[in-house]
């Protein structure tokens, strides 16, 4: 449901061979999506990298919310500091 106050946007899956699908990914998706939770759970992936700023919850809209929405943007994971 769209109140008018954010941009409408549509998702789509982008397998690892470039194939776009809808619904339940392919078989292959999630045998990719398997490996990536086991490298992040023995750290072979750095995590660290993937955080692209850290805001307040005072500034969630501004500085977290609204840049994620921008197609332009270069943000990944936005941390909200309690």
């Amino acid at each position: 449901m769209n109140h008018g106050c954010l941009p409408k946007r549509t998702t789509g899956l982008v397998g690892a061979d470039g194939e776009r699908f809808n619904g339940s990914p392919p078989r292959l998706f999630k045998s990719e999506f398997d490996a990536i939770v086991d490298s992040l759970t023995n750290g072979t992936i750095d995590t660290y990298l993937f955080v692209t700023d850290r805001i307040s919850l005072e500034n969630l809209v501004k500085d977290g919310i609204m840049p994620l929405l921008d197609p332009e943007t270069e943000h990944i994971k936005i941390l909200v500091e309690l």
